[in-house]
């Protein structure tokens, strides 16, 4: 097994590095421009807004999500009331409207309060920041994880 999986990684690296080659030098085509986004962590395309994206900030800060348009100007800050920004690390959508936020980082190995918060995806509300409320929450754990730090 564990040699299967070495030999998927070194097939996956190569086929990224081969693709990498094959295209032209990566240029910027954006540049974010919210002064609250201090470590971006994750980023995804709207399911209800063509052309807008989510992101949100890593361990410490605010529990805040940020929605920009593709050349990364604000579109909207949204306080995500009922979560906590432990070690927010990736953000994802679902086709029913609903974006989770995966409070999943893990860096040192000592947690193990997990979580995943589920927000309905909001109207855009430029110039202010609006208030989410959370409305599932699941705790997760890595199963893998046999000590903590």
């Amino acid at each position: 097994m564990i040699r299967l999986a070495l030999l998927l990684l070194v097939f996956v690296s190569t086929s990224c590095r081969t693709l990498y080659q094959a295209r032209s030098p990566l240029q910027t085509i954006a540049r974010v421009e919210s002064l609250q986004l201090e470590e971006g962590s994750g980023l995804i395309a709207s399911e209800k807004h063509p052309g807008l994206f989510w992101t949100l900030n890593d361990s410490g800060n605010r529990p805040v999500l940020f929605l920009m348009d593709g050349r990364g100007r604000s579109v909207g800050s949204f306080r995500v009331d009922g979560a906590k920004n432990q070690d927010w690390e990736t953000i994802t959508t679902e086709d029913s409207g609903g974006l989770w936020i995966g409070d999943v980082g893990n860096n040192a190995n000592k947690r193990m309060d997990l979580t995943l918060y589920r927000v309905e995806e909001p109207e855009p509300v430029e110039g202010r920041i609006s208030r989410l409320q959370v409305d599932q929450q699941v705790e997760i754990h890595y199963p893998d994880q046999l000590s903590f730090g």
